[in-house]
């Protein structure tokens, strides 16, 4: 196929793929784009004989998605009209039918031939004299094209096309002229491949001695019966001489049986019909039968113990087969296994007389009779057929082990197509001869001309050049700007660098350029065909006429050079061009990127989102109403900028009520003086020093910073300063009511705020310890017995020194109030760690250590969700100063506040699930850019562009370089722990606006793609258009992709509609293709076909991989917006996969019958996943059984993506109408995807192990290069005629547990092999006893022994370690004890009150409930 020109003849043995090559050029002609305005036109496809019709057009039928349809005499067809055969031809995309009939169309102009596209003859050897398709070639073909007129294309097909051997030059000429086509042989290079995949059957010659002369006599039995049908001689005089005949070939046996056949045809006397019915279901003796059939029947025996024996007998003439059929069920060593059934030609009435018939009943089989028979040896009812001529050409059979050639060998035709039907991987081909005969001379001598005729089919110009021809002088250069030369001599050896680093699937070989050259003397030409490239616009170059082979060659190679460099594939030094990755890489906008080594952990300045209100002329007064359920209370923030108002706000309770915010009022607040600013702020801070330490975090340091200050209102809301100036009072115990508020404004003790109950009238300050905190945890006793005296008690404890030694003091009783802090942004389950264990018993403390308030309690309440509105505020603040500072569009500024917030905050919100959202947005607009700038790029190209453009180095360029990271989030919102963002491991700037942090460098690209992702669920496509170009990326600006330059080059052609092979597939994709014809059959043109004028599949592949990664990351989205960023993630490699893609192209549009290869490979490969696809259904895309278990081949899904690719260009470029195709092609997976979690075999399996804490379970993968390595295990999703080499091993899974074998599996796919030796483990494992393994025990007993060791260390702890344990008071709420901290003043809050929350971690993502989801099939 490599050299294919318009018309060809293609002589290939049976069973070779002949009728493969005329599928796939039938794919082509129906996928070329139909002109407007042009008339139906047809492919003709004719078989020689009316039984190969119906086969043939269900081969077309289930390999292409052509509209078929067949005619043949048995449909009356000789008596339809013309109005008839127009309606029948106009609901067809293609016909099968006999030339004859096809011949009486044409003459009766039932169709014209001009609107044939493509005409195939099957079995062309055929057309030769006055054979219908040699009478239909020169009564109508020649006369059209000898008028100039638009004739079909022709494609032969024949074993052997020659009838003539003695003048085989002579009868090639005459069938390539009347065909008007170019025979085309298997080229010598490929003929030991052709060996390995259809080899030839091993022939041998089986000679027998001659029968004698008695058994050539009619035995007199035989002879008596025969004078009873002396009638039936009168009438036929050649019958008994066929009787004759019958006794030398068969022996008596088989004359009796044709005597037999003979007195039933021609109903004969009722005294003699009995007679022969005996004598014909009697068993045969050996010397019954002539030497020829006891050749014939001991080689049949030889296959005794073959289960799977299939032969076929080939015999002249129909009778011949008839009585042979039946002898061999008469031989008794033949009669328990073989099954034999005679097949012969159908024939017809006219022909009756020249073929020697006298009745009808011998002219020969039904059309259906055929079929029948033929159906009955393929499903294995029959194992051997006694067969004419018949089942020489085109029959479809199932292979066969045996084929013999009983009577003798007349044409070299019957020769080769007879032998043609042994196509088992080990057949034979036994030809029976008498010893000595002609008929033994005449297969040597087929033997040896059948050679001598493929030489003579495959001889062509010899190409190559005497390598000793000198370089010829004088020759034109080309010159790039860079002064690098491309001289004929460099030319050819550039080119073949080029080809060699292209990029090749399994599917297409490792291709080179061709060069074919011609001419004599000093006249020389040469045409290189060139592997496909975008970088060239054709695949041939033809060379000026030089004075040389070589030089003709060189300036082909010259020419192509040139083409290679004016479109970018050689680079200015004549180097192939290859976009870097590492050193010198530059985005899709050639701009460099920074390829310095970069540390994990970068210095970023951020600014100070609350401003410096301690340097600004003017401070900022926010109101805040916090309407929570128990009713609205406000507060006041002052700070140094005009925040965001809250318009509102929801935030929630700590049980998940949810409860508004809202912003009042902001107001400027004018100082005076400095003096008055100085004095006002520090109140201010000393209030929320000092209120923090009530309510949010007793330890904040008396050093601490506060740009965000809070403070009571007035009912007029100003700020209430006397509340602020002298907000606690010492506690007049004397006055006390029960209720009343009082406060314990010390850094140690837990509970700082309650309602009073009474004076303890039991104790005073002066008793002791054991006393005072009678009833308190076990956790304390040990301190408390340390330290019986009650003053020195409170100094250790509480570091409280004003309570002297024997100075009694009443003993005050408070029930702590409970108004800790938590994470109000989100309901409780979105927050991170445990809520703290609630209060259980009152506090007593010294009268002279509580203060007393007239702050109400809800204010303390309202307080406690200070570090939520800080972090609700700062975000917005964050959100619009980014879209001031790079002019974005409007964009959600709550969006925009989690695109900016980064793992590391703990808020219960972050920007994963929007970078997952702006990771596909990105993708696509990039890719859309480059596929519109680069139109000259292939695949490997435009995906290194885009790699360059999206990667994490450039993303953090343009973080950095558009001033986007310092608007970034990356504070740990800490409820218990509060402290200043100001104070969060940062450096504050001399000036208090800006701050450095130290953050992962991975923040910076991930929120660039989760502003996209915020722009996208704000604006949509063009939002994110102009957000990508205000953050400069590579998407080309913000004009709308149909309306750019480039674009309109590509949308700007003439209208071409689909052809008819896309009629299913745009029923299928609901969506029909007006204008990119041409471009449609690209997207259906795998590498390897070999047609010149059309590129392949991999540039629109790469465009559609991105639109459908947009579409599937939306679409999930949008039914699960809750969704975490894994599981989303995961849920689009499930669509995005290779086998959901490929299901898709299998059972809904039918690629595998449309794509335009030149792969017998892919062939075999797809039919097999087409079959394999039927025991798939939809919901296993969302189980994962397509994605784990089943590995197709790659080409369908990348033809579904470059078809999506098609509709996007041929719809103008907009994505609703994409979107729809999309939607109706997953219209029967999305119901089936579920909110949660789908984990492949093999991580569920790891996930089990890690559960038993198991260190013997493994998976072990051997590599397999030889059919003889694989075992007899459960199939695998692998084609099972895929046989493993060293290019294209198998891979064996085998999955062990503490030593003994689970499961071993097999596939083509080291992954899949994995997964289905996972699966049968997992399916093993589920009946095992949680204590079957000791790897548990095992594991804790160390742990036991590891704890012991710990304990005997911790005798020698010092004095302070015991004041630690004695402050703990609770455990956690999993009833961990809760580790002690080495000093006092490192204990965490969370620690004492129990809650793991985990907000001490400088992680920058958190632990998640999942682990990581499968990766996606292809990243980009």
């Amino acid at each position: 196929m490599k050299r294919w020109v318009s018309a060809q003849l293609v002589r290939a043995d049976t069973g070779s793929g002949k009728t493969l090559i005329a599928i796939m050029l039938m794919r082509q002609v129906a996928a070329q784009p139909v002109p407007p305005g042009s008339p139906h036109s047809l492919i003709v496809f004719l078989t020689p004989t009316t039984t190969l019709v119906p086969q043939q057009a269900q081969v077309i039928e289930s390999q292409t998605t052509l509209r078929v349809k067949s005619f043949v005499g048995a449909q009356g067809v000789d008596y339809w009209h013309r109005e008839r055969w127009q309606e029948e031809f106009a609901q067809a995309d293609a016909i099968v039918l006999t030339p004859q009939i096809w011949l009486n169309c044409l003459n009766n102009r039932y169709f014209d031939l001009r609107n044939v596209s493509l005409m195939i003859f099957d079995e062309a050897h055929h057309a030769q004299k006055n054979h219908p398709c040699a009478v239909l070639m020169r009564l109508h073909y020649h006369p059209l094209k000898t008028a100039g007129e638009r004739v079909p294309r022709i494609l032969g097909l024949t074993a052997s096309p020659i009838w003539n051997v003695k003048q085989p030059e002579a009868a090639i000429d005459r069938l390539e002229s009347t065909l008007d086509v170019r025979i085309l042989e298997v080229a010598k290079v490929h003929r030991d491949d052709m060996e390995t995949h259809s080899p030839r059957a091993v022939e041998s010659l089986l000679e027998h001695m001659p029968p004698t002369a008695a058994q050539k006599e009619v035995p007199h039995s035989v002879r008596q019966i025969s004078d009873q049908l002396s009638h039936i001689w009168t009438r036929d005089d050649r019958l008994f001489g066929r009787v004759v005949k019958a006794q030398a070939l068969f022996g008596s046996a088989g004359t009796e049986l044709y005597l037999a056949q003979l007195a039933k045809e021609h109903k004969v006397t009722e005294q003699v019909a009995p007679a022969l019915d005996d004598l014909a279901r009697v068993s045969v003796a050996r010397h019954e039968l002539s030497p020829k059939v006891g050749a014939l029947i001991e080689c049949l025996e030889t296959y005794r113990d073959e289960p799977l024996f299939h032969a076929i007998i080939f015999v002249e003439q129909r009778h011949h087969a008839a009585i042979l059929s039946a002898l061999l069920a008469r031989v008794p060593s033949l009669q328990t296994w073989v099954r034999p059934a005679a097949l012969v030609g159908h024939g017809r009435q006219g022909w009756a007389r020249m073929a020697g018939a006298s009745s009808e009943t011998e002219i020969g089989m039904a059309v259906k009779e055929q079929q029948a028979i033929v159906a009955a040896f393929r499903a294995g009812e029959y194992n051997l057929l006694v067969a004419t001529r018949v089942a020489e050409e085109g029959l479809d059979f199932r292979s066969c082990n045996l084929v013999i050639r009983f009577d003798s060998l007349t044409t070299i035709t019957g020769y080769v197509q007879s032998r043609g039907r042994a196509r088992h991987a080990h057949a034979k081909y036994v030809v029976l001869a008498e010893a000595g005969s002609d008929e033994a001379a005449k297969y040597h001598e087929y033997v040896r001309q059948e050679k001598e005729l493929q030489e003579l089919y495959g001889s062509r110009p010899d190409d190559v050049f005497d390598s000793y021809e000198p370089d010829l002088d004088g020759l034109p250069t080309y010159a790039t700007s860079t002064g690098a030369l491309l001289t004929h001599y460099s030319s050819i050896a550039l080119v073949s660098e080029y080809f060699s680093i292209l990029r090749f699937d399994a599917f297409t070989p490792l291709q080179q350029p061709e060069y074919h050259i011609v001419g004599a003397g000093t006249a020389w030409t040469a045409t290189v065909k060139v592997p496909k490239t975008a970088a060239l616009d054709c695949t041939v170059f033809i060379s000026d006429v030089m004075p040389s082979k070589k030089a003709a060659k060189q300036r082909a190679a010259f020419k192509v050079a040139i083409e290679l460099h004016r479109s970018g594939a050689l680079d200015d030094h004549l180097i192939p061009y290859r976009p870097r990755r590492v050193k010198g890489a530059k985005d899709a906008d050639g701009r460099d990127i920074d390829d310095s080594v970069v540390p994990k952990h970068l210095e970023i300045s951020l600014v100070n989102h609350y401003g410096n209100v301690w340097t600004a002329e003017t401070a900022f007064v926010h109101v805040v109403e916090i309407d929570v359920p128990s009713g609205p209370t406000r507060l006041a923030l002052v700070c140094g900028v005009a925040m965001p108002p809250l318009d509102p706000a929801t935030l929630f309770t700590r049980d998940g009520a949810p409860f508004g915010v809202r912003t009042v009022r902001v107001q400027e607040l004018q100082w005076s003086d400095e003096n008055e600013r100085a004095q006002r702020l520090t109140q201010l801070e000393r209030f929320n020093r000092d209120v923090v330490r009530i309510v949010l975090n007793r330890r904040i340091g008396d050093d601490e910073r506060f740009y965000a200050l809070w403070a009571p209102c007035t009912a007029a809301d100003d700020l209430d300063w006397d509340a602020i100036e002298r907000p606690f009072a010492p506690l007049q115990v004397k006055k006390a009511q029960p209720g009343d508020l009082v406060l314990v404004p010390f850094r140690r003790p837990t509970a700082r705020i309650g309602t009073f109950e009474h004076v303890r009238d039991d104790v005073t300050s002066a008793s002791s310890t054991s006393e005072i905190e009678r009833g308190a945890p076990a956790s304390k006793l040990k301190i408390i017995r340390r330290y019986p005296d009650y003053h020195v008690y409170l100094k250790v404890c509480y570091a409280f020194h004003d309570l002297g030694p024997g100075a009694p003091e009443p003993i005050v009783q408070f029930a702590p109030l409970d108004v800790r802090p938590h994470n109000a942004l989100v309901p409780p389950e979105q927050r991170f760690g445990l809520a703290p264990k609630p209060y259980h018993h009152s506090r007593s403390f010294p009268s002279s250590m509580l203060r007393c308030t007239s702050l109400p309690t809800s204010f303390f309440a309202a307080f406690s969700f200070t570090p939520a509105l800080n972090r609700l505020l700062s975000g917005r603040q964050a959100a619009a100063g980014a879209v001031q500072h790079l002019n974005l569009p409007q964009i959600d500024l709550a969006r925009l506040d989690e695109a900016l917030t980064t793992p590391a905050s703990v808020c219960g919100y972050d920007y994963q699930l929007l970078e997952t959202l702006g990771d596909s947005m990105l993708k696509l607009a990039t890719t859309v850019h480059i596929y519109l700038e680069h139109r000259r790029a292939d695949e490997d190209h435009l995906t290194r562009l885009r790699e360059n453009s999206v990667d994490n180095r450039s993303l953090r360029q343009r973080s950095l370089t558009s001033g986007l990271s310092a608007f970034l989030l990356p504070h740990t919102l800490r409820t218990l722990t509060f402290v200043p963002e100001t104070s969060d491991d940062v450096v504050v700037a001399p000036d208090g606006l800006s701050m450095t942090k130290r953050l992962p460098r991975r923040v910076l690209s991930d929120t660039v793609e989760a502003t996209l992702g915020a722009a996208v669920l704000t604006g949509g496509l063009e939002t994110a258009r102009k957000v990508g170009d205000r953050l400069s990326l590579c998407f080309g600006g913000t004009k709308p992709w149909h309306e750019r330059p480039s674009a309109r080059e590509l949308l700007d052609v003439e209208p071409h509609p689909a052809g008819l092979a896309f009629n299913a597939i745009e029923a299928a994709l609901g969506y029909t293709f007006t204008r990119q014809g041409a471009l449609l059959v690209q997207a259906i043109t795998h590498r390897s076909y070999a047609a010149n004028n059309v590129y392949c599949y991999e540039r629109e592949e790469y465009l559609g991989d991105a639109i459908l990664d947009q579409w599937a990351t939306m679409r999930i989205y949008e039914r699960f917006p809750q969704s975490t960023p894994a599981t989303l993630t995961f849920k689009r490699a499930l669509l995005v996969s290779n086998g959901c893609l490929a299901l898709i192209a299998l059972r809904t549009l039918g690629l595998h019958k449309t794509i335009l290869h030149s792969s017998p490979s892919l062939e075999g490969a797809m039919r097999e996943a087409a079959e394999l696809a039927n025991g798939f259904d939809w919901k296993d895309v969302v189980e994962g059984d397509l994605t784990f278990l089943w590995s197709p081949p790659k080409v369908l899904g990348d033809v579904v993506e470059a078809l999506l690719a098609v509709v996007f260009v041929d719809c103008g470029m907009q994505l609703e109408p994409i979107y729809a195709v999309l939607d109706k092609l997953y219209a029967d997976i999305m119901p089936h995807l579920r909110d949660d979690g789908v984990r492949d075999p093999y991580s569920r399996l790891m996930l089990w192990r890690d559960s038993q804490a198991c260190t013997e379970l493994s998976i072990k993968i051997t590599r397999l290069t030889s059919p003889d390595q694989l075992g007899s295990l459960p199939s695998s999703s692998s084609p099972s005629s895929i046989q493993p080499s060293e290019d294209s091993p198998f891979h064996r899974a085998t999955c062990t547990y503490h030593g003994r074998a689970l499961a071993t599996r097999e596939s083509s796919s080291k992954a899949v092999a994995r997964q289905l030796a996972a699966r049968d483990a997992l399916a093993v494992l589920g009946g095992e006893a949680d204590g079957a393994c000791g790897c548990r025990a095992k594991r804790q007993e160390e742990k036991r022994r590891e704890k012991e060791a710990r304990e005997d260390e911790k005798d020698g702890q010092e004095l302070v370690e015991d004041v630690d344990e004695a402050e703990e008071e609770v455990e956690d709420e999993a009833g961990r004890a809760v580790p002690v901290a080495h000093r006092l003043d490192d204990v965490d809050e969370d620690d004492e009150n129990g809650e793991a929350s985990g907000e001490t971690s400088t992680a920058e993502e958190p632990s998640l409930e999942e682990p990581q989801p499968l990766q996606r099939v292809r990243e980009y």
